[in-house]
């Protein structure tokens, strides 16, 4: 037990690492997961118990600046998104400050969650993935600049014409750099084939998706790559010759205390009633309750609240250079210094305004999602982890935090909204307005209700509220939002503004209902190149992607192309004879297209 107790000095701290580093590659270590999961660290102080209470009974964001507009608890906004359980840690001042659980973790059998519930969020996975890999160049046995594939054993990255001269490298995997394929992934049901982590690497059967390839020029761009992270865990297991899910819990998850954590796949059937069920939009469970994911860095970590709040304890204390943090400051800085201007640090996302930096990194698998969030240098922080799909929930709950807390940016009010009460939008908009939205990788849609209008984001929809002339805000939205027009009046874009600057974009999608013939013909069943196999079905007017039985909605946006709002806006081509047959459906999932062909109805 003296091997996992937190370190008193610095020295201590490098030794532990070490050791723990040693663990990983001699196989003394278990893989299986600890017996005993901590939930809450101590009883949380009558002033935290107050706080708590804020949270809870003050959601929505404009509550604090216009007192007209109705109050929100956090049950409320809950059942608003569909999510049946969540669980919230919130740091302050370098500790845990209070942990609080709610709803269901299983819904059929009434369990509800507790503090030691554990969720797959997914991609948080690479901000672990990312200590694992900085204890080891802190260890000086790998190098954050050398080119990987001179430590990769059992595969290697494939040279291209444009990864010539520019190596990929770990910086540049950590930092969604390298410019490598494949952004996210969608897991296997329980039964299912599961391929090795080289069948992912090589999109091989029983894989289903895209092989990872280097698709742009190292360095030169960010593009959001669980493929790359794939790369790390590929090469963490290299160089030490331990599993992966061994060598993060001796190295990450022990040193910083997190033992209801772990990385093994599928979950160990030990666990398997103490890990939530996941849920769909709509309510809809995920089959078998979770998906399996051998993709363990990119998205393979199941956790709770507790634990990803010890985390940001962990990177908060180190910033700040304690002695007794069990992460040295190096790897924190590592962590939360941006590589370059507007790229993300090594396994975090970075926002810097008026001398404040916010790290933070969100996460989802199919039934799952969650956050972690942070204020470099102050100790504040919160992790929130859910069995639902809805990132806006997520969204309201960090800012209602940042809100009640006072941190700076997060907890700053909307431009606009302290004034006069927003009011509806007038007329002239009511027709102007609604359409399909395109934001990098996530559609918007505004719709019109009547004499309301409502702004929806893959998520419940929210009542639009002008707060001036083609500037508006929703009641749970931390940014407001400015009309964008061209020079005839005809709108083309929304701009989403955080304290006065532009932080996004939405541009207008060209409007396309497709006819009835159109939507009959392109109902069947698919096979792509790697043998995998999925429909396209239809009800009314909706499409949806069905594979492993999970369905996934589809959304035409010309006779030529569909966009998948839930898989980062995946783009499908229709591919069609001369007659208006659809043949096949071209996928590009960012490791180049390929072709699924149309088998049957």
């Amino acid at each position: 037990d003296s091997a996992f107790a937190m370190p008193t000095s610095r020295h201590a701290t490098t030794v532990r690492l070490v050791v723990a580093l040693l663990l990983s590659t001699t196989g003394r270590l278990p893989a299986a997961p600890p017996s005993r999961c901590i939930g809450a660290p101590t009883p949380p102080a009558p002033s935290a118990l107050a706080r708590r209470a804020r949270v809870e009974q003050e959601m929505a964001w404009a509550v604090r600046t216009a007192p007209g507009l109705p109050r929100h608890r956090l049950l409320d906004r809950m059942r608003t998104y569909g999510v049946p359980g969540l669980a919230i840690a919130v740091i302050h001042r370098h500790r845990i400050d209070w942990v609080a659980s709610y709803g269901w973790a299983d819904v059929a059998r009434a369990i509800p969650v507790t503090d030691t519930t554990r969720f797959l969020p997914g991609s948080i996975s690479k901000t672990v993935n990312a200590l694992a890999a900085l204890a080891l160049v802190d260890a000086g046995r790998l190098g954050l600049d050398d080119d990987v594939n001179g430590r990769l054993v059992r595969w290697s990255v494939r040279s291209t014409v444009l990864s010539r001269g520019q190596p990929v490298t770990l910086r540049r995997l950590l930092s969604h750099t390298a410019g490598t394929s494949v952004r996210g992934f969608w897991g296997y049901p329980a039964g299912a084939p599961i391929p090795t982590l080289r069948d992912v690497l090589d999109g091989r059967a029983p894989a289903t998706s895209a092989p990872v390839r280097v698709v742009r020029p190292p360095g030169a761009d960010v593009a959001y790559s669980g493929g790359g992270t794939l790369i790390v865990q590929q090469l963490l297991e290299d160089v030490t010759g331990r599993p992966y899910a061994s060598l993060v819990r001796s190295s990450v998850l022990a040193p910083l205390g997190m033992q209801c954590s772990g990385m093994e796949q599928p979950v160990p059937q030990a666990l398997d009633a103490a890990v939530a069920r996941g849920y769909r939009p709509g309510g809809v469970p995920i089959p078998d309750g979770r998906m399996v994911l051998p993709e363990q860095a990119a998205a393979g970590m199941w956790t709770t609240a507790s634990d990803l709040g010890r985390l940001v304890v962990a990177l908060g204390r180190a910033l700040v250079g304690e002695a007794s943090a069990p992460l040295s400051s190096r790897v924190a800085a590592w962590m939360t210094t941006p590589v370059r201007a507007g790229a993300p640090a090594l396994g975090l996302f970075i926002r810097d305004s008026a001398g404040v930096r916010l790290f933070e990194h969100s996460a989802g698998n199919q039934g799952f999602s969650g956050i972690i969030a942070g204020v470099a240098g102050r100790g504040d922080g919160v992790a929130v982890v859910q069995n639902g799909e809805s990132a806006a929930m997520l969204e309201e709950v960090v800012r209602t935090v940042a809100r009640v807390y006072g941190w700076p940016l997060l907890g700053d009010p909307p431009s606009g909204i302290a004034g006069p009460l927003p009011t509806p939008p007038p007329p002239s908009l009511l027709e102007a307005l609604p359409g399909i939205y395109r934001d990098s990788d996530r559609l918007i849609r505004v719709t019109r209700h009547g004499d309301t209008l409502r702004y929806q984001a893959a998520e419940a929809p929210m009542d639009i509220r002008m707060i001036g002339i083609d500037r508006f805000v929703t009641v749970e939205s931390a940014t407001d939002k400015r009309i964008v027009r061209d020079a005839s009046g005809r709108v083309v874009a929304i701009a989403r503004l955080l304290n006065g600057r532009e932080v996004g974009r939405a541009r207008r999608e060209a409007p396309f209902d497709p006819p009835d013939q159109w939507l009959d013909a392109i109902v069947g069943r698919y096979r792509d190149p790697r043998g995998g196999a999925f429909r396209i079905t239809r009800s009314g007017r909706t499409l949806a992607l069905v594979q492993h039985g999970v369905a996934q909605p589809l959304l035409a946006v010309s006779p030529s192309r569909l966009l998948a709002p839930a898989d980062f806006l995946v783009r499908w081509d229709v591919v069609s004879d001369r007659r208006g047959r659809i043949l096949a459906l071209r996928i590009d999932a960012g490791a180049g297209p390929e072709r699924a062909d149309r088998v049957g109805r």
